[in-house]
């Protein structure tokens, strides 16, 4: 059987990615995933039982930086929140003068 998860993985890890944890389902994942980079260090922490790529629910991210992007986007990584079930990170755009934007 093809492993369409793994290819996708390596491919995305590969490629760049920078992706943050936003939500997870503490059923499945630790909530201490929340609002940490989605990467190859990422995968390693989580249990064999969580897809690698989220398919079943476990965790939603929000895409930053990657190939398809002109540009990183300047983010920040605000407060995480408990609920009975699931566990967010706010993550906000950084919104920067023109004078003190990066070149």
């Amino acid at each position: 059987m093809y492993n369409f998860s793994a290819c996708k993985r390596e491919e995305m890890i590969a490629a760049d990615l920078e992706a943050i944890i936003t939500c997870v389902d503490t059923e499945q994942l630790d909530r201490s995933s929340v609002g940490r980079f989605f990467g190859a260090q990422l995968l390693e922490d989580v249990p064999d039982s969580v897809a690698p790529c989220a398919e079943n629910g476990e965790f939603h991210s929000v895409g930053v930086a990657g190939p398809t992007f002109a540009q990183r986007l300047d983010v920040c990584v605000g407060k995480k929140v408990a609920r009975p079930r699931f566990a967010f990170a706010e993550v906000a755009l950084v919104v920067r003068p023109a004078s003190l934007a990066p070149r």
